[in-house]
């Protein structure tokens, strides 16, 4: 309805692969698992770690290099490295990109247009479904036509950069 996309909703799904409908609901899922639940919670861990490295910071303890004893250091300033090191993270996936593709088999809206020639297809007007998809994803006005293009490609490939670079952390 926001769309105003009413007139030709009942076509929309007819022309779309599962993949379209998955990979949106996929990547809108992640992301909001991501930042609704994950996000808070490693958060208010970081603020636990920070309050605990305030309380501790005078406990002096022995560092170690490589599982060897090494120089003094204190319980507080080695808790405050591990809350700086997730604050990193936290920032790295807040920062992550969700894709999806919602465009047809070839990410070209053809067999919407063959279905009906007569609707003008979000194409000309910079495909108002992939935009409101970026928008809804990564918080963007419309992608450009050339990112457009790319997220035939790019929306599989994101779920796994997303996995892979979480696991390198």
């Amino acid at each position: 309805s926001s769309l105003g996309l009413d007139g030709i909703a009942e076509l929309t799904h007819f022309a779309c692969t599962s993949e379209d409908i998955n990979s949106t609901a996929y990547a809108l899922t992640v992301k909001r698992a991501v930042h609704d639940v994950w996000l808070p919670k490693l958060r208010q861990v970081i603020a636990a770690l920070r309050k605990m490295a305030e309380q501790h910071k005078d406990a002096a303890m022995l560092a170690r290099t490589h599982g060897q004893p090494a120089t003094p250091t204190t319980m507080g300033k080695e808790l405050a490295v591990f809350a700086w090191r997730l604050e990193r993270v936290a920032a790295q996936v807040a920062a992550s990109e969700f894709l999806a593709k919602f465009s047809g088999a070839t990410g070209t809206w053809s067999a919407h247009v063959a279905a009906d020639p007569q609707v003008d297809w979000p194409l000309e007007d910079r495909f108002q479904l992939e935009a409101w998809v970026e928008q809804s994803l990564n918080g963007r006005p419309g992608a450009s036509l050339e990112e457009l293009g790319r997220l035939k490609v790019e929306a599989l490939a994101s779920m796994a950069e997303y996995a892979e670079a979480r696991i390198d952390e």
